[in-house]
């Protein structure tokens, strides 16, 4: 659990030992008309090389992936990591706005309550 208040800093992988979380966003550019899955494999070596240099540091904590494709992204933390499945969080749909909206719209709910689905259905996805 985070005390409050949170000290929050960038810092190197050397510091991630001390650290309570780790968020990664790290990921491959797309150029011209690359997808975000078309570079899922330079993604994917990038935040396994992240994920990587995090374990050596010491690092025992929550990782929390908002590097796109977020879900492949998260799995390759997670097996990179070889922490508990709780320990490593995508953000999925979390920050997706237009999916929000979209669920909110088709649903016929309110947009805090697609929110909240979102949510939900990111905290209950788990890897085994």
């Amino acid at each position: 659990m985070l005390a409050c208040p949170a000290r929050i800093w960038a810092g190197g992988y050397t510091d991630a030992a001390a650290a309570t979380i780790a968020v990664i966003t790290a990921g491959a550019a797309t150029h011209g008309t690359e997808t975000r899955l078309s570079i899922a494999a330079r993604s994917s070596v990038i935040v396994g090389e992240c994920v990587t240099e995090f374990s050596a540091a010491g690092f025992d904590g929550i990782i929390l992936v908002a590097s796109n494709p977020v879900a492949l992204m998260a799995m390759i933390a997670f097996v990179c990591a070889r922490l508990p499945a709780d320990r490593i969080i995508g953000t999925a749909t979390l920050l997706n706005s237009s999916l929000r909206t979209l669920l909110a719209g088709e649903l016929d709910v309110d947009l805090a309550a697609s929110i909240r689905l979102c949510s939900e259905s990111m905290v209950t996805t788990r890897w085994r």
